[in-house]
């Protein structure tokens, strides 16, 4: 990490972890639910500027002083520092999303995951994966599963894969596995993370620079922007209402994802008209 050296206490107040925590598997556990709580999930620096800026000072200030959230490459950047400060061995590892394209192209390594070793054992800890973050860690062997809540009804399901590594499934009553992303363990450079970074935040195929994205995770479930919709799931329960105004789109942001976002009305004005774009 460069920069100031990593202020565990400040994280642990900016995630309403109250005292010290253990570098065991019980210790993973509550700081990953905890920042997930605490820390949003959003793209709205890829739509506002001045861009996404991965170093890990910059993420601390954004995410912990600001009290902003991020994407895959901030939140989990965050979380792989805090875990390293916790004295846990942690890293990074990149990962090739996959959901909604299982029969396409072999996706780039876009996604950044955490990969946490605790004896003989290894893990999986994810902050940055939008709605369908996993809410626990996956001990990393073939059929491993976790992450069923009352807040997110059915959970995840890791499967290792002969080309690829490791793929990670989403599962539901009743619903047949869904793939999301799939990542490998090689051995990760800062280099390599700053290309999946600049490609995600700029390439106009992304999703990320077509529209505004949101998430805040409660312990009932979680709320989500998606451009000019509204969407809160509850348990089992969805509700979805649609955003008319610019001012309604902020409120949203502040109030109901908890992003305290500062901007001017011609950034408003923007970040209003890119939520126009259509979605399916």
């Amino acid at each position: 990490m460069t920069g100031p050296p990593f202020d565990l206490d400040h994280y642990l107040d900016r995630v309403g972890v109250d005292g010290a925590l253990s570098a065991d598997l019980d210790g993973l556990v509550t700081v990953q639910a905890a920042q997930l709580r605490a820390i949003p999930f959003e793209n709205l620096d890829v739509l506002l500027g001045p861009g996404i800026d991965i170093a890990p000072a910059a993420v601390y200030e954004k995410l912990v002083t600001r009290r902003r959230g991020g994407y895959c490459f901030e939140c989990n950047t965050l979380l792989r520092d805090a875990l390293a400060a916790m004295g846990f061995e942690a890293r990074t590892l990149l990962g090739r999303v996959v959901i909604d394209r299982v029969d396409g192209p072999v996706p780039a390594r876009t996604h950044a995951v955490v990969e946490v070793r605790l004896g003989a054992a290894t893990y999986i800890a994810d902050c940055g994966f939008g709605a369908q973050t996993a809410r626990t860690p996956l001990r990393l062997e073939d059929g491993a599963e976790g992450g069923d809540t009352p807040a997110s009804r059915g959970g995840w399901r890791l499967r290792s894969d002969p080309e690829l590594g490791w793929r990670l499934f989403r599962t539901q009553p009743d619903e047949p596995p869904r793939d999301l992303y799939a990542f490998d363990q090689s051995r990760v450079y800062q280099s390599d993370i700053a290309i999946g970074n600049h490609w995600t935040s700029t390439h106009p195929s992304t999703h990320f620079t077509q529209r505004p994205l949101a998430v805040r995770h409660t312990d009932a479930g979680r709320i989500v922007l998606n451009g000019r919709r509204l969407i809160e799931h509850i348990g089992g329960a969805l509700e979805e209402r649609s955003i008319d105004s610019a001012d309604a789109l902020l409120e949203a942001i502040r109030n109901r994802l908890g992003i305290p976002l500062d901007i001017d009305a011609d950034q408003l004005e923007r970040l209003w008209a890119t939520s126009q774009v259509a979605q399916s």
